[in-house]
């Protein structure tokens, strides 16, 4: 899908705040949140999820991007803060593991979903249909801001095209 869409997207319904850490599945989703919006690059995925708990407490609707080979480090924060406290955030996570991919990623690629089913976060697959895509966000969005709970999408590999970091319109 056009990233730049998306992303403009995400800015209109005032998803701005953007804190993750590299991927090469989410690498254009982080050069525009780069380039268009903040962006706080974090050292793992639970500081990623502790800067956004403080965009969200701030007022903010922040995103946090990060690879799914992290996921342990997020599983603490997540479950000890945003869900005890209702701190919200809207998080994307690869899924890497799939045929063809690095060895090291093809156990946390079989389970990304189960770990996330286990934390009782809610999740979809993100949509490579731009049309499609931005209702899946209005409707984590509405869940969101009703349930006062992280929402993530699992993105798959081609998910996005290309977005050269260091590009601003």
């Amino acid at each position: 899908m056009n990233t730049k869409k998306f992303g403009d997207w995400l800015q209109e319904l005032h998803f701005d705040v953007f804190t993750g850490v590299p991927c090469s599945y989410l690498k254009y989703l982080i050069n525009y949140a780069y380039s268009e919006c903040t962006y706080v690059n974090s050292v793992n995925e639970g500081d990623a999820v502790a800067v956004s708990a403080g965009a969200s407490l701030a007022g903010k609707r922040p995103v946090v991007l990060l690879q799914n080979s992290g996921l342990g480090n997020l599983i603490s924060p997540l479950t000890s803060m945003s869900h005890i406290f209702k701190i919200p955030f809207l998080g994307f996570v690869s899924l890497r593991g799939g045929p063809n991919d690095e060895p090291q990623h093809e156990l946390m690629g079989t389970i990304t979903k189960e770990i996330l089913d286990i934390t009782t976060t809610p999740i979809a697959i993100l949509s490579k249909d731009l049309e499609e895509a931005k209702m899946q966000i209005m409707a984590a969005r509405d869940f969101i801001d009703a349930k006062r709970v992280p929402f993530f999408f699992i993105v798959e590999k081609g998910t996005f095209d290309e977005f050269p970091l260091g590009i601003s319109s």
